[in-house]
């Protein structure tokens, strides 16, 4: 026993002797130049960047090494450091070297900075430089391959615990243009490490530069499977615009929590519940200000992630353009599923998309031709103006439904259709118009068919197809309808404002290229027929060209240029002109065609009581210009009135017919013109009139009985008139 204890205190006095010249002697030896230039030159050999530190030191008690102000260089010599840090230091625990375990009891990293650089390839790290193939002497005998040096007994080796403090990440991120900088700082982490073997507690917290706070905690293996959660506050979105696109806004202060997990072999799960305030993102034509928020569950692989996602941006104002602004305030809301799809490209199913009063299931495909199909039960419109600034002026009300509804692009084609329920919207200084009836999508074009369009009240029903929707498009409508107000519509679509009165029939097929850059009246092509009638019973007075009488503007002017005076007749109390100078007509029919904002026909016929008008030439479809040829034909009736007017006894009138030189002015003033021919001879068949039978006398003498008679028929047949 004595001897044992003997034994034990030698042993003693033998260690702390060794410790007492480990601690005198340890620092002495790192300290010495050979050491530094060993540790830098193996340090060199294993990074390919410059490596130096200050000061080198080791304590015993506990057993520790301190590295004061290591450094290593960045890629190139005019670059700032890849690594600095105020210290790294490292303690040891001295039992398990006692049984050839060398065990870290903690690993501390005081004010370090780290700087990257991500290029396309990744991030750029050091690395050892690769190397050189050893090259063979010519001619030398084949060696021997060297035997392999007896391996030293494995050291076990364990970290217990790993800390950073004061740290600082500088991520200079070139993928994007213009590159990005990421700089987190008072960055903090801890990992805990039981077992190298197992999961391994870690917690972060660090702050950004560009703005906000990050905090996370999980566990993690060396197998890379991960659970994470990560809580976001304030943090600035400024800093990623550059990841959105070019001359892209992005702003705003995200708020919320991260959950992450990874299973080792690339499959992920994300759980996300965030919020976005002070938002601001603007790209082209598109805005959106205010407050949104996610939440989200999606899993699998990276690059087919699938799982459910609710959105809402009712706190926030959005604009597209001058066609689209969402006020503040507005329901705004999504829910729905990321599915992957066979060909790689993900596809979005919004199972409740709710917009306003619209409540809508869309999905969306996304990759080289995106495609977009929406379904939504009929809405009520009103108030859509607000959200639809085209609509601002119109004021619609009526109910729309979208029934599988598609649109694809590259190239544009539609499928689905649109049911318009009653849908009434009045156009600014023109009046109210209504639509009912179905939209169909075929492809690059939108069929109609019995489509009812009241306009000004008046119904009409279309049939046609806007087409051309992948190129140059353009409607192509027929369009009819029965016993429309005349009037009504023709206040309707032009300044000719009570102007003609009248039931309406009209058939017309019409042809408009919406691309043309002429107005759509200017490049309106097709053809039409009207009839405009008031037979018997209906009331004479309805069908009217208001103030419009082209029996007296023919008369007055044959008055001004033949010399015939052709009274009202008042004072001989028989029949007058008067009676047939009204704006009243019986009938008006036509058929037009039409072509650069102009209606031409070759039958337009206007039938009054008395006289029949028929006029060859166009009519402007805008201000109501005329420009036409034609003819007068007065009936019976009208022709004993004129006699009666120019001092003829009464008699039995005859049918004559007058030629119109020219027809101008407008629909609702009308300027006649006549030839000097036709005017001598419809004067002079009155003359004749006046004189007949002293001219048949002579004419009798001259030529034989009977020759008189014969010879005045033939003037009178000449002049335009018949025989009376």
């Amino acid at each position: 026993m004595r001897i044992a204890l003997r034994v034990a205190l030698a042993l003693g006095a033998l260690l702390l002797l060794a410790a007492g010249a480990l601690l005198v002697l340890l620092p002495r030896l790192v300290e010495s130049d050979a050491v530094r230039d060993r540790i830098v030159r193996e340090a060199r050999a294993a990074t390919g960047r410059e490596v130096g530190y200050e000061d080198l030191s080791i304590g015993l008690l506990p057993p520790r090494l301190v590295v004061e102000a290591p450094r290593i260089a960045g890629a190139a010599p005019d670059e700032p450091p890849f690594l600095e840090a105020e210290s790294v230091g490292l303690r040891l625990t001295l039992l398990p070297l006692l049984f050839g375990s060398l065990v870290v009891d903690q690993v501390r990293v005081e004010g370090a900075t780290l700087r990257l650089v991500r290029s396309t390839e990744g991030i750029e790290l050091p690395r050892r430089p690769p190397r050189p193939e050893p090259t063979p002497a010519p001619h030398a005998p084949e060696a021997e391959p060297a035997a392999a040096p007896e391996a030293d007994a494995a050291l076990a080796v364990a970290v217990r615990e790993a800390r950073v403090s004061n740290a600082r990440i500088v991520l200079l991120d070139r993928s994007v243009a213009p590159p990005v900088t990421w700089v987190v700082e008072d960055l903090d982490a801890r990992a805990q490490i039981e077992s190298l073997d197992g999961a391994i507690p870690f917690d972060v917290s660090a702050a950004l530069a560009s703005g906000g706070a990050i905090r996370a905690n999980g566990t993690a293996t060396l197998a890379g499977v991960v659970e994470a959660e990560a809580r976001l506050e304030r943090v600035s979105l400024d800093v990623a615009a550059a990841y959105a696109g070019p001359d892209t806004v992005l702003r705003g202060r995200l708020d919320g929590t991260l959950r992450l997990g990874l299973d080792g072999d690339g499959a992920a799960r994300i759980a996300a519940d965030a919020t976005v305030d002070e938002a601001d993102f603007a790209r082209g034509d598109t805005r959106l200000r205010g407050q949104l928020s996610v939440r989200a569950e999606l899993a699998g692989p990276p690059s087919a992630l699938a799982g459910s996602f609710d959105a809402d941006v009712s706190q926030a104002e959005f604009e597209y353009g001058a066609a689209v602004r969402k006020a503040t305030g507005t329901r705004a809301t999504a829910s729905g599923r990321l599915v992957p799809q066979p060909d790689g490209n993900p596809k979005i199913e919004v199972d409740a998309l709710k917009i306003k009063n619209l409540e809508a299931q869309v999905g969306v495909w996304l990759g080289p031709r995106p495609r977009v199909v929406i379904d939504a039960p009929p809405f009520e419109t009103e108030g859509w103006d607000q959200l639809i600034r085209p609509l601002a002026d119109y004021a619609p009300s009526g109910r729309i439904g979208l029934e599988a509804l598609g649109v694809e692009s590259e190239p544009l084609a539609v499928s689905g259709s649109v049911s318009i329920d009653d849908l009434r919207a009045t156009v600014p200084d023109l009046g109210p118009i209504a639509l009912r009836g179905r939209l169909e999508g075929r492809g690059d074009a939108v069929r109609f068919r019995d489509l009812e369009l009241a306009v000004a009240d008046q119904p009409l029903r279309i049939d046609g197809e806007l087409r051309g929707l992948a190129g140059t498009p353009h409607l192509a409508a027929r369009i009819r309808s029965r016993d429309a107000d005349s009037n009504a519509l023709l206040s309707f679509v032009s300044d000719a404002k009570d102007a003609l009165y009248g039931p309406l029939d009209l058939d017309a097929q019409l042809d408009v290229p919406l691309a043309d850059a002429r107005s759509p009246v200017e490049a309106l092509e097709g053809r039409a027929r009207l009839e405009i009638a008031c037979p018997p019973p209906v009331d004479p007075n309805a069908c009217r060209l208001r103030g419009v009488s082209l029996l007296r503007s023919t008369v007055d002017r044959i008055g001004a240029l033949g010399g015939l005076a052709l009274a009202a007749g008042e004072a001989r109390g028989g029949s007058t002109l008067q009676h047939f100078y009204g704006d009243t007509f019986r009938s008006i029919l036509g058929t037009f065609t039409v072509s650069g904002g102009r209606a031409r026909t070759d039958d337009l016929t206007l039938v009054y009581r008395g006289y029949t008008v028929e006029l060859r030439g166009a009519i402007g479809l805008v201000d109501q210009g005329l420009d036409a040829t034609g003819t007068l034909t007065i009936e019976e009736e009208v022709d004993a009135a004129v006699a009666e007017s120019a001092g003829e006894a009464p008699a039995p009138g005859r049918t004559k017919v007058i030629p119109l030189a020219r027809v101008t002015g407008t629909l609702q003033e009308p300027r006649i013109e006549l030839s000097r021919e036709a005017v001598v001879a419809f004067a002079a068949s009155y003359s004749l009139g006046q004189r007949r039978d002293k001219t048949r006398e002579k004419i009798d003498e001259y030529l034989g009985e009977g020759a008189g008679e014969e010879v005045l028929d033939a003037l009178e047949g000449i002049f335009g008139g018949g025989k009376r």
